[in-house]
C-alpha cells in the first residue's frame, strides 16, 4: 500500500508548521509503529537539523543528498537522481517503549533551496515555460519518484517554507491531506483565509472542490486567554457554514514551553510530556480519520 502523503503549509511563517510536522510522525512512528518519510521543503531546514542534527545534516548537504540537489539536477540540468537515493534512513534517534529507535526517515533541505527554485524558474522561463506550467513539472517529477519511495513508508510528511511557491505548490498537488496550522490570532487568521482562497481556488464558493479533502487547519500555539478563545470559536462557527472552504481539527495545540524544534531528546516522553503526547496522539487519530 502507497504511503499516505501529508503536506502542512501555511502562508505566515512562525505558526508552528514544523512542530506539527515533527510531532505528528514522531507521534504515528511512536504509537502506530508507523514508518514515515519527512520531506524537507523549507530552506531553513529546521525538520532537517531537529531530527539528525548539524553534522548529518552537514554530511548531507556537502554530499548533495538534499531536495534542492534533487530538484536543481532534474529540473535544471535534466540530469535526474533518484529521491530514494537521498533519503536518510533510520534517521531518529528517540526511542519509545523500546530501545530502538522510531521509524523516521528524512530527506533533507539545505539553504540553498530558494537558489534553486530560482535557477529553476529561469531555466525552465527560458525554454518557454509559465509559472504553472513550472510548477507542474515540480509535482510530476515529485509524483513520480513519491510513487516508488512511497512503498517504503506508511506516510510522508512535506514540511513547507511560509508563502506560495513552486514547491509548495507540488507538494499541495500531491497531498492526501493538507493541514493548516494556525495560530488563534487575527494576522493569522486573516492570513490563513487569505492563503486557502489563493492555494486552493476551486474550493472558493463551495460545494465545488475537484480536491477528495479539504485543507484542515489545525490551531496551534494556543494561548489561555479570551482573545485566542475568541479566534478559535470564529474558526468552529465558519467550518459549520455550508461555504467554509476548510476543515477544523477539534485537537488544538496548546502554546507550551516544554516543546523546542532542535532540543535534543532521548525517548518520546521526555520529548512530549503525557499531556502534549495525548494532544499529539488525539491530532494524530484524526489525521487518521480524514484519510479514511
Amino acid at each position: 500500500m502507497a504511503a499516505r502523503i501529508i503536506t502542512v503549509v501555511n502562508m505566515k511563517g512562525g505558526v508552528g508548521k514544523t512542530t506539527a510536522v515533527i510531532a505528528l510522525a514522531e507521534t504515528l512512528a511512536a504509537n502506530d509503529e508507523a514508518r514515515v518519510l519527512i520531506i524537507d521543503l523549507d530552506a531553513q531546514a529546521s525538520a532537517s537539523y531537529s531530527i539528525v542534527g548539524d553534522k548529518i545534516l552537514t554530511d548531507l548537504i556537502q554530499s548533495d543528498r538534499t531536495i534542492d540537489a534533487y530538484f536543481d539536477a532534474c529540473l535544471v540540468h535534466q540530469q535526474p537522481i533518484r529521491l530514494i537515493d537521498l533519503v536518510q534512513h533510520n534517521a531518529s534517534s528517540i526511542t519509545h517503549r523500546s530501545q530502538s529507535p522510531l521509524a523516521i526517515s528524512l530527506v533533507a533541505s539545505s539553504v540553498n533551496l530558494r537558489v534553486t527554485e530560482r535557477q529553476i524558474v529561469y531555466s525552465l522561463t527560458e525554454r518557454g515555460y509559465g509559472m504553472n506550467a513550472i510548477e507542474g513539472q515540480a509535482a510530476r517529477r515529485l509524483s513520480t519518484d513519491l510513487g516508488s519511495v512511497g512503498r517504503e513508508f506508511d506516510y510522508i510528511l512535506m514540511d513547507c517554507a511560509p508563502g506560495i511557491s513552486a514547491f509548495t505548490a507540488a507538494a499541495v498537488s500531491l497531498a492526501d491531506l493538507v493541514i493548516v496550522p494556525t495560530i488563534p490570532d487575527f494576522l493569522s487568521t486573516y492570513g490563513m483565509q487569505a492563503f486557502i482562497m489563493r492555494v486552493f481556488p476551486e474550493l472558493v464558493g463551495g460545494g465545488n472542490s475537484r480536491r477528495r479533502r479539504k485543507p484542515h487547519v489545525l490551531v496551534s500555539r494556543k494561548k489561555a486567554g479570551k482573545d485566542h478563545d475568541a479566534y478559535h470559536n470564529l474558526l468552529r462557527g465558519y467550518v459549520k457554514r455550508k461555504e467554509s472552504e476548510f476543515g477544523l481539527f477539534k485537537t488544538f495545540i496548546p502554546d507550551t514551553p516544554t516543546m523546542s524544534v532542535g532540543k535534543y531528546h532521548q525517548t518520546y516522553l521526555q520529548k512530549y510530556p503525557i499531556a502534549i503526547s495525548r494532544c499529539f496522539a488525539d491530532l494524530a487519530e484524526e489525521v487518521k480519520a480524514v484519510l479514511q
